[in-house]
């Protein structure tokens, strides 16, 4: 998981990215116009919801 930011007109916001480290595709992704960690948490639905082998090879840094 990787979290960025980029400048708007309306502020910063801050995109929490899930990369499956096996095929390199995003897998889950989250917006918010800030960076707490219910960020990086509303990314990982997505990528349950997307993923069909089993979820336990997640891996957090």
């Amino acid at each position: 998981m990787d979290i960025t930011y980029v400048w708007t007109p309306h502020g910063w916001l801050y995109m929490a990215i899930v990369m499956d480290l096996f095929s390199r595709q995003i897998v889950g992704w989250a917006i918010a116009d800030h960076m707490r960690t219910f960020l990086r948490v509303s990314a990982l639905p997505m990528f349950l919801a997307k993923k069909t082998v089993a979820w336990i090879t997640l891996l957090f840094r």
